[in-house]
């Protein structure tokens, strides 16, 4: 079984436990956490590139970036294409 290289054999059997052992909805709760720390992350990222943004234009530089151009127009029309 695959596991990060940081991570020892041990370490790694007691997360899969605890991971086995959670609960359908502890489980959906823990991804949406996931989810949502990384969409905060690269929201992060996007305000250090982009000190002047606001927090519209670092909102919708990230869903650009998630949609891709095409379907960013579409969904958004007359929205600017402000880089991630």
């Amino acid at each position: 079984m695959w596991r990060p290289a940081d991570t020892s054999e041990q370490a790694d059997r007691i997360q899969f436990e605890i991971w086995r052992n959670m609960s359908a909805d502890r489980k959906l709760r823990a991804i949406f956490e996931w989810s949502d720390l990384a969409r905060a992350t690269f929201e992060a990222g996007i305000r250090d590139r982009h000190p002047h943004y606001t927090d519209g234009d670092v909102r919708m530089a990230r869903i650009r970036h998630e949609l891709g151009d095409g379907l960013f127009q579409r969904v958004y029309p007359g929205e600017p294409l402000l880089q991630p």
